[in-house]
């Protein structure tokens, strides 16, 4: 039927609080909490702030900036701050005269771009921030870091961190950046040795940001791939420096780099991933302190610290990876997009060479077996043992690192979903492996449990996890594997449940997941027939989804295909239910067709060939009581 291929996703990173990966104490903590409003912050009295801020007194509006910065760790705060219109007033300050009150300003616009909303964002753009950043930053042009005061490094640590925020979520503030000569700046603060490896992560994870399709900037930039190229160069277990050279991989990557950078990328990749996270973090777990007044020691902190490094340089590598995979699946695309017919795509893969087959140049085929990257794929997603996710959970100021590790497996998903279907499969383990995986999945992350609403989990991790459950199937049954082990109705329904968490794509996800299991036991008339009623319930769902509803028919029609679903068709009364919803779905066709964006053609195509399979459908089942 009308396929709509499940498109590769690319990934996007959100760290922008503490792009270092390296918080403090009072950084975990806020990120952890609630940020519930202190009876403190109530009494802070924004027009005080302001008075002060504006005052001729540097102590005055070091004052002021104080207690600003205060309510910018909040982010229920920030609306307040947003209605008291002080983004305006504080702005100017980054050119102010004192060094202190620059460097205050800076941390304090950091922190209200990264704990605020997007309208925060373009609030700072529409009031001008980038004017005084980019002055302040133009200050920097001769900077020597082996002179400089801390205070001024500091300052340029925030600046890069605000720059990056801004850029990453507004285009206004990119053409800004594209146009006022910031690179060579920037540039500058890759020799970590010189300037630290705080402020060469903060300048990778913005340049990272900013060269994301951005022509602009990518032409400027390949003309320093060999600064990169020598971070990847570098031999050190500081797993600061593991996230630096990671960053500098993802960097390389947006600058389509040729043949001999993506070897050292992959190497990059690899080692970072490499690195056994889960054994990391089942030592802090040992050392943590279970009772709440208890502090931990400073070795703990540290390998606290260097904990969430770690996962982020593993979050990032697997980002990089995703990225490789779905920019290679989409030049081919384009490529091939009009010599695969419907049919061919249906049956999943095609004749011909190994490395075109699956969308990838022989480069990345190559590295992709050479490290053994799909394998290591499938191991990052997999849980860490309850009783460790207790002790992190438990533990105030480990708490934050948990998040973390959801994300983590959330990176490891959405790699997977991309990568199985390009990859060799006895890279996996074999169709078995995968299919275990499947259900390690459903049972680990995905299980109904009747005392948490659906409402409260994690919705990027579900959406994630059910991207990867559905390419798994899709690709198992592409080489008719058929040792599924025993499946009952209620096996299926358990899936359901998943479909009922409000989020469309998670939707789709499991009208999919539903459909290809359908297709895989297409002998067993009851999965069928169970599988047959919840994807007409999709379909005649409302309000009416067109997108859910064509991925739900074109599901239905996969199940329903084969002749031998002729007595489950009439069992489920599929035929007249279809017939009764056909005229409804024309005309919302007709009435939402330029809404439809991207996913016209998917519904273009299902709905002309549902006419033709319900008068198919029709007489076969009509036959069945001649018989």
């Amino acid at each position: 039927m009308g396929k709509a291929k499940p498109r590769h996703k690319k990934t996007r990173r959100h760290n922008k609080s503490q792009p270092t990966g390296i918080p403090s104490v009072k950084d975990t903590e806020l990120e952890e909490s609630d940020f519930s409003a202190t009876e403190t912050d109530k009494d802070i009295s924004i027009d005080n702030i302001i008075e002060e801020i504006q005052s001729s007194s540097v102590e005055e509006r070091l004052c002021g900036l104080q207690s600003l910065a205060t309510l910018a760790e909040n982010p229920e705060s920030v609306d307040t701050i947003v209605k008291h219109k002080v983004l305006k007033i504080i702005a100017p300050l980054l050119v102010d005269g004192s060094s202190e009150v620059r460097n205050l300003t800076a941390g304090v616009l950091r922190n209200l771009s990264a704990n605020g909303t997007v309208l925060v964002i373009e609030l700072l753009v529409k009031d001008d921030i980038m004017t005084p950043l980019v002055a302040l930053l133009h200050q920097y042009t001769e900077w020597n870091p082996e002179t400089a005061k801390a205070e001024d490094t500091n300052t340029l640590l925030q600046l890069v961190n605000l720059l990056w925020n801004l850029c990453e979520q507004d285009e206004t503030a990119l053409k800004h950046f594209n146009s006022a000569n910031l690179l060579n700046i920037l540039l500058r603060c890759l020799n970590y040795e010189t300037v630290g490896l705080d402020l060469s992560i903060s300048v990778c994870q913005c340049l990272i940001s900013v060269t994301e399709d951005n022509t602009t900037l990518t032409t400027a930039l390949r003309h320093h791939e060999s600064d990169f190229l020598r971070i990847l160069a570098v031999t050190s277990t500081d797993q600061r420096l593991l996230l630096l050279k990671t960053l500098a991989a993802g960097i390389l990557v947006n600058l389509n780099p040729s043949s001999s950078c993506l070897e050292a990328v992959f190497a990059a990749v690899t080692e970072a991933l490499d690195v056994d996270t889960h054994q990391q973090i089942s030592q802090l777990s040992s050392e943590l302190p279970l009772d709440a007044p208890a502090q931990p020691s400073e070795d703990t902190l540290t390998l606290l610290s260097n904990t969430r490094t770690l996962v982020d340089a593993q979050a990032m590598a697997l980002e990089i990876l995703t990225n490789l995979i779905s920019s290679q699946d989409d030049e081919m695309d384009v490529e091939s997009e009009e010599s695969v017919s419907d049919e061919e795509e249906l049956n999943g893969w095609t004749e011909g060479d190994e490395t075109q087959l699956l969308g990838l140049s022989s480069e990345v085929y190559e590295a992709l077996k050479k490290y053994k990257l799909a394998k290591t794929v499938y191991l990052k997603t997999a849980s860490l043992p309850a009783n460790v996710m207790d002790i992190i959970i438990t533990c105030v100021q480990s708490r934050a690192l948990a998040k973390r590790v959801e994300r983590l497996q959330c990176s490891a998903y959405l790699c997977l979903n991309n990568l199985v279907s390009v990859g060799d499969m006895e890279q996996f383990g074999g169709p078995s492996a995968l299919y275990d995986l499947v259900k390690n999945i459903l049972k680990q992350r995905l299980c109904f449990n009747p005392q948490q609403s659906v409402f409260e989990w994690n919705k990027e991790l579900v959406e994630a996890a059910t991207a990867a459950i559905r390419a798994i199937l899709l690709r198992l049954a592409s080489i008719k594997f058929s040792d599924l082990g025993e499946i009952y109705p209620s096996d299926i329904e358990e899936i359901f449940k998943i479909g009922m968490l409000p989020e469309p794509q998670v939707q789709v996800n499991v009208v999919r997941i539903i459909g290809t299991l359908g297709v895989m036991l297409v002998t067993n008339a009851c999965i069928v027939e169970t599988v047959g009623i919840y994807l007409l319930q999709a379909v005649e769902r409302q309000p009416v989804d067109l997108w859910l509803v064509a991925e739900a028919l074109d599901s239905l029609m996969d199940v329903f295909a084969e002749d031998c679903t002729d007595q489950m068709a009439a069992e489920v009364n599929l035929v007249p239910r279809l017939q009764a919803l056909t005229p409804r779905l024309k005309s919302k066709m007709r009435q939402e067709r330029k809404m439809l964006g991207e996913n016209y053609p998917l519904v273009s195509t299902v709905m002309t060939n549902l006419m033709p399979f319900i008068k198919y459908k029709g007489t076969r089942v009509a036959a069945l009581d001649t018989h």
